[in-house]
C-alpha cells in the first residue's frame, strides 16, 4: 500500500491503496486462515523524519489509521502491526488508535542509547499512549552488528529476559525476533540467530514452550522464560552445519557439512523422473538409471488409440460373448500399485509402487507417504520441509 523506493523513502499510502491492498488481497484466499496479521510499516515516524521527502507528524499518522482501517475492511479478523524505532519516542508520537498491535525497537547492539533504563521509559509511553484495546509487540534481541562471543550472547539472553520480564503484567499480543538471517552488504551489518547458536537455542526452548501451551498468557510465558538456560554449541556444530537434502541415485540424502549422513528418504518421488519411453512408462533415478518400469502404459499408447478404435467392419457383426464379457479397463490403484484389470477381473500389468497411487505430505516432522488405502509406504523423519 506504501510506495517503496530506497532513495527517495515517502511514508503515505499510495492514493489507490485499497485497490492495491484488494488486489494483493485476493492472492492470499488461501493463506486467508492462518494470516494473524499485517505489518504494515517499520518504524514510520523515524523513516519519515530521515526521508528527503519529510511529511508532517499527523500526515504519517493519518495514513497508518487510512492503512489499517482499508486492512479491516477486508479481512477483519486479522491484526494491524507497526514498531517504532527508540527515536520515534522523543518526536512524542501519537500512537495511531486504528493499529491493534504496537511496539518500540530498542536493540542491544546500540549500547547506552537502549539501556535498560530508556527501555522502562520507552515502554511507559507506549503504555501510556495506547488505548485499551491495543497491544504491545516485543521484539526480541537476535541480532548484532557482528559475530560475538558466548559472553556476549548471555547478554543479549538477559536482555530478551529483561524484556519479558518488564511487560510481565501487560497485555502482550506476539513476539518478534529480529532477526534469524545475516543481512551483510555495504549498506548494512545485521548477523542473526543463524550466527549466535546461544541465543538461537534460548528462542528456540521459549517458541517450544510457547507452541506447546498454547493457552499460556504473557505473564506465565515471562514467567517461565527466566528459568530457560541456553548453552554454547559444539565446536563440531559450527564446523559441521546442516546441507540441503540432495538426491543420491533415487534417495533424497542430507547431510552435514562434513559429509556425514543424517537422514535418508529412499526411493524418494523428487529424486525420479518418469515419463513415456516408446508404449511404456519409464521411472529413472537422479542418475538416469532405470527404477521401475510399466509396459503398455495406457497413456503412452494413447496417440495410436483412435487409429486402432476406427476401422469398423462394413457389417456389424456381434463380438464372441467372450469378448463383450471382458473389456479392457482402465488402470485403478491398488494399496501402492497402479493395476490394469479386465472388466472379468484378470489382471492384465500392475506398475508396483506407481506415484500416481501415492500422496506425500508433512505429518508433524515427518514427510509420510501413504498408497491409496491411506497405510504408510515409507516416512522421511524430520524432513526440512516440515520443520
Amino acid at each position: 500500500m506504501y510506495p517503496w523506493n530506497a532513495d527517495t523513502v515517502v511514508v503515505l499510502p499510495h492514493q489507490d491503496a485499497a485497490k492495491r491492498f484488494a488486489t494483493f488481497y485476493n492472492e492470499l484466499q488461501s493463506y486467508k486462515d492462518i494470516i494473524v496479521g499485517y505489518y504494515i510499516y517499520d518504524e514510520p515516524f523515524w523513516n519519515n523524519d530521515q526521508s528527503s521527502s519529510k511529511k508532517s507528524i499527523s500526515d504519517v499518522y493519518d495514513g497508518l489509521q487510512n492503512a489499517s482501517n482499508i486492512i479491516k475492511n477486508l479481512h477483519p479478523e486479522a491484526k494491524t502491526i507497526v514498531t517504532f524505532a527508540y527515536p520515534e519516542i522523543a518526536l512524542n508520537i501519537k500512537i495511531p488508535t486504528a493499529i491493534d498491535w504496537v511496539g518500540v525497537n530498542c536493540y542491544f547492539d546500540y549500547g547506552s542509547v537502549c539501556s535498560e533504563s530508556a527501555i522502562i521509559n520507552m515502554v511507559k509511553y507506549i503504555q501510556q499512549n495506547m488505548t485499551p484495546q491495543q497491544k504491545f509487540v516485543l521484539t526480541l534481541d537476535a541480532y548484532m552488528s557482528k559475530v560475538v562471543s558466548d559472553d556476549v550472547q548471555k547478554n543479549m539472553i538477559t536482555r530478551i529476559k529483561f524484556w519479558m520480564n518488564l511487560t510481565k503484567s501487560l497485555p502482550v499480543g506476539a513476539y518478534f525476533p529480529f532477526l534469524f538471517q545475516d543481512q551483510v552488504s555495504q549498506f548494512e551489518s545485521l548477523h542473526g540467530a543463524k550466527s549466535h547458536p546461544m541465543v538461537l537455542n534460548y528462542l528456540d526452548q521459549l517458541f517450544n514452550i510457547i507452541n506447546s501451551n498454547p493457552d499460556l498468557g504473557h505473564d506465565s510465558i515471562a514467567t517461565l522464560a527466566q528459568g530457560i538456560s541456553a548453552s554454547a554449541s559444539p565446536v563440531v556444530q559450527a564446523a559441521c552445519t546442516f546441507l540441503e537434502p540432495t538426491c543420491e541415485g533415487s534417495d533424497s540424502v542430507r547431510r552435514d557439512s562434513c559429509g556425514k549422513e543424517l537422514d535418508r528418504w529412499k526411493s524418494a518421488p523428487v529424486c525420479s523422473s518418469v515419463k513415456c519411453e516408446g508404449p511404456n512408462y519409464v521411472r529413472r533415478d537422479s542418475t538416469g538409471a532405470i527404477v521401475e518400469v510399466w509396459q503398455n502404459a495406457p497413456l503412452c499408447s494413447s496417440a495410436v488409440a483412435p487409429a486402432q478404435v476406427v476401422q469398423a467392419p462394413p457389417v456389424v457383426q456381434a463380438p464372441p460373448v467372450v469378448q463383450a464379457a471382458c473389456t479392457v479397463l482402465e488402470p485403478t490403484c491398488e494399496g501402492s500399485d497402479s493395476v490394469r484389470r479386465d472388466s472379468c477381473g484378470k489382471e492384465l500389468d500392475r506398475w508396483k509402487s506407481a506415484p500416481v497411487c501415492s500422496s506425500v505430505k508433512c505429518e508433524g516432522p515427518n514427510y509420510v507417504r501413504r498408497d491409496s488405502t491411506g497405510a504408510i509406504v515409507e516416512v522421511w523423519q524430520n524432513a526440512p520441509l516440515c520443520n
